[in-house]
Parts: structure tokens; C-alpha cells; sequence
């Protein structure tokens, strides 16, 4: 580890020792790994050690009680000692070329404070290239802010962000009802600029998600959303009044629809009534609502009349 490191690698963990090995070797064959220091943080489980036995003295451990992956990240990142904090997740990997294209770019541009790179998914143990909105070509850069309102562009596992924007936004949130990557990201970009490098030095492991997981989901990023459109109520005229009505409608009926086919009916209704606020001219998400209200026998009654229309 060296004493002046340009960039601090932060890689939060839980339970996931069978992973972890295989990203902390991606990390430390980086070309640039002399400019390394990598902070593991272990969020409550006790499998890290063992795991990463055979790299003793490459990385510094820190444990602490479960409180979730935004303040893991916040503790590795009080620690860190470099003007640039990197996040990668225990289960994902980079190309070793990853933080070397991420500092050049950084170098001809200095006004940008977060740099992420394009990524690949790893599905079932096999490559593939997903899907991006925006689509590869026309990921921006500079001030994104209107660009994320419509779409979370940004894989925490590819940022690198510098230490001083970090620390000045406040870091991740602590809230575990709350999309800590897309809030984070809201915020920084109303502090720096932002770049992307085309390459897809990133490797994302695409785990199936669980029903619960996905519902929540949908909901912790209609919060963010909401939530920063009243802290900086400029974006409105940034991103477009018809586009972010749009946006926001289409996130909490997202949301709501997810709920509604999973039987949780209650969180369903207020997510139709979220919908239907944002667009008060459509009253379809009332009518969801209204059916979820009145229980089994109203839900029924609107999957009949659907399946009749069809």
C-alpha cells in the first residue's frame, strides 16, 4: 500500500466471501496500483478475513455493525487518504485498465469531480453488453443533472469520485429506504461536472433480484426523485415540466403496478394516488387505487374488466 496514494479503492462487503477474492484481485492488478490504497469495509457479516487471507497487508480492514451499504462506503471513505475515492461492490470487477483511463480523462479535464466508465453485465457467468438509457454514444458529460432526472446513467461500481465533491455533498445517505447511488449522484451533479469513459472497463454481476428487492426498487428511486425536486426546484425548468411530470408519473406507476401484481395492495393505492398526482388529467391510476382499496373483491372485479377489454 503505498503512502501517498492518488486514488482510495472503497469495497463495502456482506456476506458475500465467495465473490470478494475475485474483486479485490481486479482491483490490485490495476496498471496504476502503486496509486492504490483499498479499503475493505465489512458491514456487519464476519467472512471478509477469510476470504482475503492470501492479500493480507494489501488492504486495509474495517469492520463494523450492520447499518447498511451507503455508511459502509462513508466509513471507507473517511479513511481514505486520496484526492480521488473509487467504488467498487464485493461481487463486481474491473479491467485492469480501469482507473488509469479514469485519471487521464480526469487530468485533461479538472472540473470534472465524478468519472464513470461504460460496463458489461455477467449473467449466469457469461458476458453480456446491456442495455443503456442513454444509449452508448450518448451518455453525457458536464452538468448532468436534467440527464439523471430521466435516467440513473451511473454504475457505483465503475465512479470515481474526488475526495473534496464527496466530502462536500455529504456522502452517501445513511437511509435504507432510500436510493443512496441516484441520490448521491443528484447531488454531486449540482457540484461538478461529470465524465464518462467509453470503454467498458466495468464488469456488473447481474444477480436475479428477489420480489421484495424489486419492489423496493421502484420505490426508493420515485423518493429520490421527489425529494430532489423540492431541495432544487430549478430542475423542473431544466429537465421540462411535461418530460418530469412524465418521468415521475411513470416511476410511481412502475412502482405501484410492481406492488399491485405482488398482492401488496395498501403501498400499491398510495403509489396510484403518487401517479395520478403527477398527472391529474389521466385517471387511470385512481381507478388502480380505488381497486386496491376495496380489497380482494375490488382487485378481482379490475383484472376481470381488463381481461375483457383485451
Amino acid at each position: 500500500m503505498t503512502s501517498s496514494p492518488l486514488v482510495s479503492v472503497v469495497v463495502p462487503t456482506y456476506r458475500r466471501a465467495a465473490f470478494l477474492a475475485e474483486t479485490l484481485n481486479s482491483v490490485l492488478s490495476q496498471t496504476v496500483a502503486t496509486d492504490l490504497e483499498v479499503i475493505v469495509v465489512e458491514d456487519g457479516s464476519r467472512e471478509a478475513p477469510d476470504a482475503l487471507a492470501k492479500h493480507a497487508g494489501k488492504f486495509e480492514y474495517v469492520w463494523q455493525p450492520n447499518q447498511g451499504v451507503g455508511v459502509a462506503r462513508n466509513a471507507g471513505a473517511a479513511r481514505a487518504r486520496g484526492a480521488w475515492v473509487a467504488f467498487v461492490d464485493d461481487d463486481d470487477l474491473w479491467s485492469p485498465e480501469k482507473i488509469e483511463r479514469q485519471l487521464a480523462l480526469a487530468a485533461r479535464h479538472p472540473e470534472m469531480g465524478l468519472v464513470h466508465t461504460d460496463h458489461l453485465a455477467l449473467v449466469d457467468g457469461e458476458l453480456q453488453v446491456p442495455r443503456r438509457t442513454p444509449p452508448r454514444g450518448s451518455v453525457p458529460s458536464g452538468r448532468v443533472s436534467a440527464a439523471l432526472m430521466l435516467s440513473n446513467f451511473v454504475v457505483t461500481s465503475s465512479t470515481m469520485v474526488r475526495k473534496s465533491d464527496f466530502d462536500r455533498v455529504g456522502g452517501f445517505t445513511s437511509n435504507r429506504e432510500w436510493a443512496e447511488d441516484l441520490d448521491l449522484w443528484l447531488r454531486l451533479s449540482r457540484a461538478c461536472d461529470f465524465g464518462f469513459v467509453e470503454e467498458p472497463l466495468t464488469i456488473y454481476r447481474d444477480h436475479a433480484q428477489s420480489l421484495s428487492s424489486a419492489l423496493r426498487w421502484h420505490v426508493c428511486r420515485a423518493n429520490v426523485l421527489e425529494h430532489f425536486v423540492r431541495s432544487s426546484p430549478a430542475i423542473r425548468g431544466e429537465v421540462g415540466p411535461a418530460a418530469l411530470r412524465r418521468r415521475m408519473r411513470d416511476m410511481y406507476w412502475t412502482g405501484a403496478y410492481a406492488h399491485f401484481a405482488g398482492g401488496e395492495h395498501i403501498t400499491a393505492a398510495r403509489l396510484f394516488v403518487a401517479a395520478w398526482r403527477w398527472q391529474p388529467s389521466n385517471p387511470r391510476p385512481l381507478a388502480y387505487a380505488a381497486a386496491c382499496l376495496s380489497g380482494q373483491r375490488g382487485v378481482d372485479a379490475l383484472r376481470r374488466l381488463k381481461g375483457a377489454l383485451r
